[in-house]
């Protein structure tokens, strides 16, 4: 029976494209992980803003498999619902266009690659949104922060 040895080449670290308004692996495995933001508020991380050249180059980048895993965390409201377009354009101000794509952009980056998706959802509210139930077809793994107690 031959012995398996594993190299430096066959053992590497996980890398993580995360995309949403909380920062879970970024603070965990800063070295590993690329961060990009979409929240409706910019929260000092305007640098960080999923805009249009970011999306576009991290498509690419997860359909050359280039990351093993994406998270994406889910919101609360829709990108749509009135309460996420004002508070963007009240925060976000003179940025309010790189603010408006970002929480808009977010909900593309689940198409035209096949890197496995974990979706976090840290709202307070026991019921996933249905502006997030694409997330459930396209996840590997859902994970939420509250749960029904009667169900």
């Amino acid at each position: 029976m031959k012995r398996l040895e594993l190299t430096e080449q066959t053992v590497r670290p996980l890398r993580i494209l995360e995309i949403g308004a909380n920062k879970l692996f970024i603070l965990a495995v800063p070295e590993q992980t690329e961060f990009y933001w979409t929240g409706t508020k910019p929260r000092g991380e305007a640098k960080r803003a999923f805009g249009p050249f970011r999306m576009i180059r991290s498509l690419i980048r997860l359909r050359r498999r280039e990351f093993d895993l994406l998270v994406a965390h889910a919101t609360q409201y829709a990108p749509w619902h009135p309460r996420s377009i004002l508070t963007a354009l009240r925060d976000w101000n003179i940025l309010s266009p790189l603010g408006l794509l970002a929480i808009f952009a977010w909900r593309f980056i689940h198409l035209f690659h096949d890197v496995p998706i974990a979706v976090i959802d840290l709202s307070d509210s026991c019921h996933i949104g249905r502006h997030n139930f694409f997330l459930l077809d396209s996840c590997k793994a859902f994970f939420k922060r509250e749960l029904p107690s009667d169900h």
